[in-house]
């Protein structure tokens, strides 16, 4: 049974993928398209000192080059999300965008890396924050899509692509990987 639900999500996972790709091809603007082939300019970390954002310069989809959180210490009194965030842009209410990121995680029980569209009240990336994404699960030593269609909420103004680890309490090696990272205004 497990091994049937599995193929099934993958199925379904396949045909977002394609029909979130069949509506970037019309894509009129894209305002972040990072492979991460020679560092990672641009992206701002968030977090606390238990997590480091470098660029691996080894591991990556389709090529060498990604933007690699990484973390090994037993989380006490922080805030379990951690991260890389690009530059803030704005938004007006009903605009729809199509982000998509791949990943590649070596997880302990409980971590999980994906990526999201953090919007904002404020201008300028202020105020307070609402996310649109969801925090799957990470299959190990994999590259994985992640695919969104998300639409601007009402009273928001400005928002940023975020690329997150979010740990959980057990100590041990934690890495995401993220490349090939697109985030496209106005889909159709």
């Amino acid at each position: 049974m497990t091994v049937k639900l599995l193929k099934d999500a993958v199925r379904v996972t396949l045909l977002l993928v394609f029909l979130l790709l069949a509506a970037a091809a019309g894509a009129q603007t894209v305002l972040i398209d990072d492979s991460f082939d020679f560092d990672v300019k641009g992206w701002d970390y968030f977090g606390g000192p238990e997590v480091i954002m470098r660029w691996d310069d080894a591991k990556g989809m389709p090529g060498p080059g990604s933007l690699q959180l990484s973390s090994k210490v037993k989380l006490s009194e922080f805030s379990p999300l951690f991260e890389a965030m690009s530059e803030c842009f704005p938004v007006s209410e009903g605009e729809t965008f199509i982000m998509e990121a791949l990943y590649f995680a070596v997880p302990r029980s409980g971590d999980s890396c994906f990526a999201s569209v953090v919007f904002f009240k404020g201008p300028n990336c202020s105020g307070p924050r609402s996310f649109s994404g969801n925090v799957p699960a990470s299959p190990p030593r994999v590259w994985q899509q992640s695919a969104l269609l998300v639409t601007v909420g009402t009273g928001k103004q400005s928002a940023r692509m975020s690329l997150s680890l979010y740990l959980s309490p057990f100590p041990g090696l934690t890495t995401c990987n993220f490349d090939s990272v697109t985030l496209t205004r106005d889909p159709q």
